[in-house]
């Protein structure tokens, strides 16, 4: 689930979580190894992955496994195909119903993919280190998009709407168009922080970032979409998850908050301390409700109040260790633990 759409925003406002306010976890299938990204859900299916051995698709009616690859990596539905695993310089998809491997075609000019695969309408969109590129998702051919500064930093997840491209690297934020194309305007903080230790989303005309510095203070940052100006930033105490905005709100949680900040003027509408204690993985927002998960424990407050809907924390002798953001479908919360297997949070 964790961006949900291609612009990033971590925002399904028609997907509803447990509704009561006791929850508990139930095993749903052994993945065999770790699943380190979130699970996605589409058409009453469930493609997870299995740290680096295989994709797997479970029909989430019979919760039995129906096909499995032999390729893993984050995933992506879109157009029939699951797309999401990379090997070497090759890209990889499965059909959704049978589980047939496309792959695309494998070329000498790419040293290594940096960023998670984008499928969009006019195709499929991955960064190198040095450059943008797009592949057929019929036929698998490669174009070379355009080519990008030399960078060994980059967002796992660029953020993409009206054909362009948004991606930090080390030397800044870059708006790349991939029709034209052309890089639009780069944005380079003025005291040299980083900007790759998140990924961007983009809201109505806004893109949101995070900026670290090296004497590790960081910074909310809203950038215009368009002209690549600063719009404005706000101090956060926020360790390294990437922002979720809905309905006019960005959230960002750390280990010791869950914070709302408003996205059109930076002022901070409400924070709550959970004592999360270890960092969290990046925070989703489904129907008014903000997800915040860590290792051993998730939680799930009111996106309008911060109050506190539910809590889940495993129990002392539990093996559970919850490893990637949730995913929220049909009043369930599902995510990957390393103890190799896949948990349902349902109301108890």
């Amino acid at each position: 689930m964790y961006g949900v759409d291609l612009q990033n925003t971590a925002h399904h406002p028609d997907a509803n979580g447990p509704e009561g306010d006791e929850v508990t976890a139930r095993a749903v299938t052994d993945t065999e190894e770790t699943g380190i990204y979130p699970v996605t859900i589409a058409d009453g299916m469930l493609y997870g992955n299995s740290g680096g051995k295989k994709i797997y698709a479970l029909d989430l009616e019979t919760e039995e496994i129906e096909w499995e690859g032999d390729v893993s990596g984050s995933t992506a539905v879109r157009d029939g195909r699951v797309y999401g695993p990379i090997s070497d310089e090759t890209l990889y998809a499965y059909d959704v119903d049978s589980g047939d491997q496309w792959e695309s075609e494998q070329h000498d000019e790419i040293d290594a993919f940096v960023t998670h695969p984008l499928p969009t309408a006019d195709g499929i969109l991955i960064a190198s280190d040095d450059a943008i590129w797009g592949f057929d998702s019929d036929t698998g051919d490669y174009t070379h998009i355009i080519d990008t500064p030399l960078t060994n930093l980059t967002t796992d997840w660029p953020a993409f709407a009206d054909d362009t491209l948004y991606i930090g690297r080390s030397d800044g934020l870059h708006a790349i168009n991939v029709a034209t194309p052309e890089i639009e305007w780069t944005f380079q903080p003025e005291d040299e922080g980083g900007l790759t230790n998140s990924n961007p989303a983009i809201s109505d005309g806004t893109v949101y970032t995070i900026k670290f510095t090296s004497w590790n203070e960081k910074q909310l940052l809203a950038i215009d979409a368009d002209s690549g100006e600063e719009e404005w930033a706000t101090e956060i105490d926020i360790d390294g998850v990437s922002p979720a905005v809905a309905d006019g709100t960005v959230y960002l949680a750390g280990s010791e908050s869950l914070v709302a900040v408003n996205a059109d003027s930076g002022t901070v509408e409400w924070e709550r301390g959970d004592d999360i204690a270890l960092e969290p993985y990046d925070v989703v927002v489904a129907n008014g409700i903000c997800y915040v998960t860590t290792s051993f424990r998730i939680w799930a407050r009111d996106a309008g109040t911060g109050d506190l809907v539910w809590e889940y924390q495993r129990p002392d002798e539990s093996d559970i260790r919850f490893s990637a953001s949730p995913t929220v479908f049909d009043e369930t919360v599902y995510v990957p633990s390393s103890d190799d297997t896949l948990y349902a949070i349902e109301e108890a």
